[in-house]
């Protein structure tokens, strides 16, 4: 399963990837468990993209930006290759100094101010 469902879902393309299984030989919950792992990176790219923007505080607007660019970021197999237009305005400071956009890191911020 550590090989198969990362097969499925890159051959996938994007599209959403549904797991069933049956339980008659005692392992669907295994299956399950190897699926939850696979897909821990939408999880651990938000962690990427929330230090890349300086640790924003995570209530809304900010989660879903990070939520949404954490997504996009995975789905284009590149870090910020797709960037929203809310990530834009953060580096551009509209929401504010107090919002991370400070801490933000500052090669991001150049390449998205370009």
């Amino acid at each position: 399963m550590r090989t198969l469902i990362p097969a499925i879902i890159g051959a996938a393309a994007g599209v959403p990837v549904e797991l069933h299984s049956h339980c008659t030989t005692g392992i669907a919950p295994l299956v399950y468990l190897e699926a939850l792992i696979a897909s821990m990176r939408i999880i651990e790219e938000c962690v990427h993209v929330r230090r890349d923007l300086g640790y924003p505080i995570m209530i809304t607007a900010h989660s879903q930006f990070v939520v949404t660019q954490a997504a996009l970021n995975v789905a284009a197999g590149e870090r910020y290759k797709l960037v929203i237009d809310e990530v834009i305005r953060f580096a551009q400071g509209l929401y504010g100094k107090d919002s991370g956009y400070t801490w933000m890191d500052q090669n991001l911020k150049d390449r998205l101010l370009l």
